[in-house]
C-alpha cells in the first residue's frame, strides 16, 4: 500500500493506544471499521485536503472582497475625511455581511456612520485604530458590545464577537485623515467555513478556527478558538453541546457566551493542545485519517486536516481544523461487503434447509424436489429484496433529485435527506451530491456577488467622473437694499473647454441610476455645506433637494441635517429649496416639519410650473416661494402670462411667503419683478453662479440705478395714467350731468363723450337690480361707429364687486384689474350711477 500523509503525524505511544477496548468508539469497533474501510483512506485524505483548501479560499476571497470595496471608496481624492460620508450607504449595500460602516477622523471620533445614532461618539478600540495608521488592518476576533447591540447581519447566529476592517484615509497632501471602518459580526466567518448544507460528515463534521500566532493581542494564546463551533449549542447537534457542557471522564468542557476566545482546543485528559492542533501549529499543516484518530477537545476520536494561513490585512496567523469523528467517517460498509454477508447468510440458510429436507424427505423424491424448489425461490426473493432491489431503490431516489435539478427549475436549495441515506457507496454518493449542489449554490452566490461588485465598480467609475463636480454659488439680491442676502448652491463641472457648466442634466439622464443620482446629489450638497462657514455675515445658503430623495429617506435620519451637525453649521443659515413637489405629501410634510424644528427655512422652486402645486404649497407653508423662471420671463412680455404671474404673486403674498424671482436676465424682467412685488431677484442680470461667494455689496450700485430708472418710468406712467383718468372722469361727470333728468340711457351722448377717451374698450347700462338694459357697445378697431353686441343683454351683474359697492354711498367705483375675456387685455371696469335706476358700466384698459 502506498504511504499515506497520515503516516507522518507524530503521535506518542499513549496517543496511539488511548481508546478504551469496548464501546461505540472503542478499540474493537474502531479497528474493525477502519480495517473494512482501509482501501478508502487515501480518498478520505483527499476529501479533508479539499475541504480545508476550499474553506481557506472562501475566507481569504471574502476578506479580499471587503478590502476591494473599501478601496474603491477610499481611492477618491479628498480634503477632509467626511467627504466620503456620501459613499457609506452604497458601501454598506455592497457588503451585506457588515453590520456597520463608519468613518473615524484622526482623533478616532465617528464623523459618519450607517447607524446615525453613533455619529459623534468615539471609537473604543484605540490600539487597533493606532495600528491602522500604518496600513490596512483586520482586527479580531474580539468582543464588542456595540456589535451585539447593532444586531445580526447575514448570519442567523449573533453575539458580541467582532471582526473590524480598518482602511486608513489620507488627503491629497498625503496627511492621515482617519479610517474607513467596516464592522462584521464574527459569526459570518463561522457560516462561511461550516457551509452546513455541504457537510460530507453531517453528524460530526466541524470546521473551526484557532490562533496560531497572535501578534497584535499578545493575550490570546495558541489554540484559542476564533470561530463558532458547530457544537456550541443544539442548532445542528442533538447530543451534548458546549453551552450545556460536554461531559468527559476528565471533567466538563463548557463555554459561557460563545466559543470564540473562551474555548482552548486541548485534550481534556492532558490539558495540553490536542494532537491535531498541536501538530498543525508545529508543522504549519497536519493530516491524519487513520486508526485510532486523536482526541479532540471533547475527548472523542477524530480525524482531519489542519492548515495555517494569514487573513488579508491581519497581523496574526490563524489555523483551521477540518475534522469529523472517526466513527462516522468509517461507518461506511461497502455494498460488496454487505452483499457478501447477505449471500453468505442465504447460502448458509439454504444448506441448512437442504440438510433438513434430506433428513426427513429424501425417500419421497417428488416432495423433496418441490420443497427444494420453494426453498430456492425463497432464497432468491431474499437476495432480491435485501440486496439488489434495495440498492436500486436507493439509486432511484438520487436520480430523482438529479433529474429535478437538471430538467426542473434548478432549485439549488433542494438536498437529499441525510438521515435516510444508507452507510454504503450509495449514501456516500448522496452526501457528495449534496456537497456538489451546495457548491453550485455557492458559485451562483459568488456570481451574484460579482455582479454586485461590477455594479459597485461601475458606480465608482461614474463617481470618478463626478469628482470634478462641485458647488458654485449664485447670489440672491434684495431689491430694497441691493445687498446679497443669500447664495443658491448649484452643481457645476468643468467641460473639455475648461468651462464651468451646469451638471443639471445628470439628474435627468435615464442612463444614470437613481442610486447614483442620489449619491451625486448628496455629494454636491455635502461639499456645499462644508463651505457654509465661508458665508458672509447675515446671508443664507440655499440647497436644492428633490422631494424624491426626502420621501425615499426615513424621516428620522435626514442626511442634510446630519451634514449640518457634522460640520457644525447653524441650521438657521440654511434654506432647503424643494425643486419640485411630487412624491408622497405626508412624507414630504413630515420631512419639512423636521427641517423646521431644526431651524432650517423652506423654499419652493418653480412655483407656477403646475397649478397642482397649490394644495402642496398650502400644506407645506413655505417661507420662500420662487416663481417659475419660464412663466416669469413670459409674464415680463405681457399678455395672459403677466396676469397669471400677478395672480400667483397675490397668492404668495397672502400666504405670507417671501417672493423671489429667479432667471432675471434683462432690465425689463427686473422691472416686471418689481411690479409683481418681488423682494428678491436672482439671475444673470447680476451674476452667474461662481465658485466663490460674491461680495455682499457687489450689486448695490447696479440695483440702485435700476430702481431709479424704474421709479422714473413708473412715475411717468402714473402721470400719464392720472391725466387719462382725469380725462375719463371729466367725460363721466358730463355724462352724469346729462342724465340727471333722464329716465333712459342716452346711448348717442355717451358714445360721443367716450369716443375721445383713450383705452375705452366698451360700455353698457344696467338697472339698479344689475340686469343689463342695453347691448354692449364696443370701440371698433377702425372708424367711429361703435359695434353693438347683444349677447349679454339681460344678464345680471349684481354679484360683481364694482356693482354692489356702488350702492354703499359711492357714485363711481373702479374695479380691480382683471383680464378681459373678449380682448385678452388687462382691464378695469368703472361703474357710474346715472340716476336711481340706471348704472353705466365702462370697461377700460388697465394700462390707460
Amino acid at each position: 500500500m502506498a504511504l499515506l500523509e497520515s503516516d507522518k503525524m507524530n503521535l506518542s505511544a499513549a496517543e496511539k493506544s488511548w481508546l478504551p477496548v469496548f464501546g461505540s468508539t472503542g478499540k474493537l469497533k474502531m479497528q474493525w471499521s477502519c480495517l473494512l474501510n482501509r482501501k478508502s483512506q487515501a480518498s478520505v485524505e483527499s476529501t479533508f485536503e479539499g475541504v480545508a483548501a476550499t474553506r481557506v479560499r472562501i475566507l481569504t476571497t471574502w476578506a479580499n472582497t471587503v478590502w476591494s470595496r473599501m478601496n474603491q471608496v477610499a481611492q477618491h481624492q479628498i480634503t477632509e475625511i467626511d467627504e466620503l460620508a456620501a459613499f457609506l450607504p452604497l458601501l454598506k449595500q455592497g457588503l451585506p455581511d457588515a453590520s456597520e460602516v463608519f468613518l473615524c477622523n484622526d482623533q478616532a471620533g465617528l464623523v459618519a456612520s450607517t447607524h446615525k445614532v453613533r455619529i459623534g461618539t468615539k471609537h473604543t478600540q484605540l490600539d487597533a485604530f493606532e495600528r491602522s495608521k500604518k496600513g490596512r488592518f483586520l482586527h479580531g476576533p474580539y468582543p464588542d458590545d456595540i456589535t451585539l447591540a447593532l444586531g445580526a447581519s447575514t448570519s442567523s447566529f449573533h453575539d458580541a464577537v467582532t471582526l473590524m476592517f480598518y482602511l486608513p484615509i489620507v488627503s491629497r497632501s498625503n496627511v492621515f485623515q482617519g479610517c474607513l471602518c467596516v464592522r462584521v459580526p464574527n459569526d459570518v466567518i463561522g457560516d462561511l467555513i461550516q457551509r452546513e448544507a455541504g457537510h460530507i460528515y453531517h453528524e460530526s463534521g466541524d470546521n473551526y478556527l484557532f490562533m496560531v500566532s497572535s501578534v497584535f493581542d499578545k493575550s490570546i494564546q495558541k489554540g484559542v478558538a476564533l470561530s463558532r463551533s458547530r457544537f456550541e449549542d443544539d442548532a445542528f447537534f442533538l447530543g451534548e453541546n458546549l453551552k450545556q457542557g460536554v461531559t468527559t471522564a476528565f471533567g466538563v468542557v463548557t463555554v459561557k457566551q460563545h466559543t470564540e476566545l473562551e474555548l482552548k482546543f486541548t485534550d481534556p485528559a492532558t490539558g495540553e493542545l490536542h494532537p491535531g492542533v498541536r501538530e498543525t501549529i508545529k508543522n504549519g499543516e497536519n493530516l491524519y485519517v487513520k486508526y485510532p484518530g486523536y482526541s479532540d477537545y471533547r475527548h472523542i476520536p477524530v480525524i482531519g486536516k489542519g492548515v495555517t494561513f494569514v487573513m488579508p490585512g491581519s497581523d496574526d496567523t490563524w489555523g483551521m481544523m477540518c475534522e469529523a469523528d472517526l466513527e462516522e467517517v468509517y461507518r461506511t460498509r461497502s455494498i460488496s461487503y454487505s452483499n457478501f454477508c447477505l449471500y453468505a447468510l442465504v447460502m448458509l440458510c439454504v444448506c441448512v434447509f437442504q440438510y433438513v429436507l434430506a433428513s426427513f424427505f429424501a425417500p419421497n423424491t417428488s416432495l423433496y424436489f418441490v420443497l427444494s424448489l420453494i426453498g430456492g425461490l425463497g432464497a432468491l426473493v431474499c437476495l432480491d429484496r435485501l440486496g439488489a432491489r434495495r440498492t436500486a431503490n436507493q439509486l432511484v431516489g438520487m436520480t430523482k433529485v438529479i433529474k429535478e435539478l437538471s430538467e426542473g427549475e434548478g432549485n439549488l436549495t433542494q438536498r437529499m435527506e441525510l438521515s435516510r441515506l444508507p452507510t454504503n457507496e450509495v449514501g456516500e454518493m448522496g452526501r457528495w451530491i449534496n456537497s456538489f449542489v451546495d457548491q453550485l449554490d455557492s458559485i451562483v452566490g459568488e456570481v451574484i456577488v460579482s455582479a454586485r461588485e461590477v455594479n459597485f465598480s461601475t458606480s465608482e467609475n461614474v463617481q470618478e467622473e463626478w469628482d470634478s463636480i462641485k458647488p458654485f454659488f449664485q447670489p440672491i439680491v434684495e431689491v430694497s437694499s441691493g445687498r446679497v442676502t443669500g447664495y443658491e448652491a448649484l452643481a457645476r463641472y468643468v467641460n473639455s473647454n475648461g468651462e464651468a457648466v451646469s451638471a443639471g442634466h445628470l439628474f435627468t439622464d435615464e442612463g444614470i441610476s437613481t442610486e447614483d443620482k442620489r449619491r451625486l446629489d448628496r455629494l454636491v450638497r455635502e461639499k456645499a455645506v462644508r463651505r457654509a462657514h465661508e458665508l458672509p455675515d447675515q446671508t443664507r445658503m440655499t440647497l436644492n433637494i428633490s422631494p424624491q430623495w426626502l420621501t425615499a429617506t426615513t424621516t428620522d435620519a435626514l442626511p442634510t441635517l446630519d451634514m449640518l451637525h457634522r460640520h457644525k453649521v447653524d441650521p438657521s443659515r440654511i434654506v432647503i429649496e424643494l425643486i419640485e413637489l411630487n412624491g408622497d405629501l405626508d412624507s414630504l410634510c413630515r420631512a419639512v416639519k423636521l427641517y423646521r424644528e431644526a431651524g432650517v427655512r423652506i423654499a419652493i422652486d418653480d412655483f407656477g410650473a403646475g397649478f397642482s402645486q397649490i394644495d402642496r404649497v398650502i400644506a407645506l407653508e413655505p417661507d420662500i416661494i420662487k416663481l417659475d423662471m419660464r412663466l416669469f420671463q413670459q409674464g415680463a412680455q405681457g399678455g395672459m402670462a403677466e396676469s397669471a404671474v400677478e395672480s400667483l404673486v397675490v397668492f404668495c403674498a397672502k400666504s405670507g411667503a417671501v417672493i423671489v424671482c429667479e432667471g432675471v436676465e434683462t432690465e425689463e424682467e427686473f422691472f416686471f419683478g418689481l411690479r409683481c412685488g418681488a423682494r428678491h431677484m436672482q439671475g444673470f442680470l447680476f451674476s452667474q453662479a461662481t465658485e466663490d461667494f460674491a461680495d455682499c455689496h457687489a450689486f448695490s450700485q447696479q440695483v440702485a440705478e435700476l430702481r431709479a430708472r424704474f421709479f422714473v418710468a413708473q412715475k411717468e406712467k402714473a402721470q400719464k395714467a392720472r391725466a387719462s383718468y382725469q380725462h375719463l372722469m371729466q367725460a363721466v361727470e358730463s355724462i352724469q350731468q346729462h342724465h340727471k333728468m333722464l329716465d333712459i340711457v342716452d346711448v348717442k351722448f355717451v358714445s360721443q363723450s367716450l369716443r375721445a377717451i383713450n383705452g375705452v374698450i366698451r360700455f353698457y347700462a344696467a338697472d339698479s337690480t344689475g340686469e343689463q338694459l342695453t347691448v354692449n357697445y364696443a370701440r371698433p378697431m377702425e372708424g367711429d361707429v361703435w359695434i353693438e353686441d347683444a349677447r349679454f343683454k339681460g344678464y345680471n351683474w349684481s354679484w360683481r364687486a364694482y356693482f354692489y359697492q356702488l350702492f354703499a354711498g359711492e357714485s363711481r367705483v373702479l374695479s380691480q384689474e382683471y383680464l378681459d375675456i373678449e380682448t385678452s387685455t388687462p382691464c378695469k371696469t368703472l361703474s357710474v350711477q346715472l340716476n336711481d335706476n340706471t348704472i353705466l358700466l365702462i370697461d377700460v384698459e388697465a394700462s390707460s
